[in-house]
């Protein structure tokens, strides 16, 4: 979640604080998985419905994925007109043998075996990778992945979506502070990624 955490949240929390001066937020971010349950957090963001005894979990936002690449790598191997061609190209993604969860093999959902030029396990290490020419990156949309230089390839036809959870102790929901930091989330995805088809926020 460190994409989201640092080019997403940390932004819309900054936001929050002026408005709940009276509330003090502490955003985490971990490649592992964070137990609500044991009172490791208050909250905890995910792509997977973390389904656990005494957890309220919800549905809070759904984005897009799209492919992205920079000038320079496009003029080096040429832009693909259709997906099919996608083939002809090298891709930027995870390590395989450090995916813990199959929500993020999103390339995967894209391009059956793609060519992989160069792997990390960081998001944003990949987005940056891109903008070095050296492949095509599949990124969520919150990562504004424009504003580095990117380009969306094939935007129309190769995009990719995920559903973010929120996962709550039942104890906790309904206090004040926690009801404003649901509500103000769910207020924020849906403005900036207006609701598609088939889900029920909150």
């Amino acid at each position: 979640m460190e994409g989201i955490a640092s080019f997403y949240l940390a932004e819309k929390f900054a936001i929050f604080c002026k408005k709940y001066s009276e509330i003090s937020v502490e955003l985490l971010t971990s490649s592992h998985q964070v137990h609500v349950n044991r009172r490791e957090a208050d909250l905890f963001l995910s792509f997977y419905p973390y389904e656990v005894k005494g957890l309220d979990i919800m549905p809070i936002g759904k984005f897009n994925l799209y492919l992205y690449a920079a000038s320079s790598y496009l003029s080096l191997r040429g832009t693909p007109e259709s997906k099919d061609e996608l083939h002809q190209h090298r891709f930027i993604s995870y390590i395989e043998d450090l995916v813990e969860l199959d929500t993020v093999r999103w390339l995967y959902e894209v391009i059956e075996r793609p060519d992989i030029a160069f792997s990390s396990s960081s998001m944003v290490t990949q987005m940056f990778a891109a903008t070095g020419g050296i492949g095509m990156v599949l990124l969520p949309e919150f990562m504004q992945a424009e504003q580095f230089g990117l380009q969306r390839v094939l935007p129309e036809t190769v995009s990719v979506s995920r559903v973010v959870w929120l996962s709550v102790h039942r104890d906790l929901r309904y206090l004040p502070k926690m009801k404003a930091v649901i509500s103000f989330l769910i207020q924020q995805f849906s403005t900036d990624y207006p609701n598609q088809a088939g889900v029920k926020i909150g």
